[in-house]
């Protein structure tokens, strides 16, 4: 993710390509929100002492 991210960055402004990295881009970091939301239980009551 952040390999594709620098990618984004260099290249030129006006280019086809950074349109689809960055719609890409911002689909992976979707996926992963939805896949760890749902694979890292809610610490409800369980919560820290500290």
């Amino acid at each position: 993710i952040v390999f594709l991210n620098l990618i984004i960055f260099w290249l030129p402004p006006n280019s086809k390509e950074k349109l689809i990295l960055c719609s890409f881009l911002a689909l992976i970091i979707c996926y992963f929100l939805v896949y760890f939301t749902q694979r890292v239980p809610a610490l409800l009551y369980h919560t820290p002492l500290i």
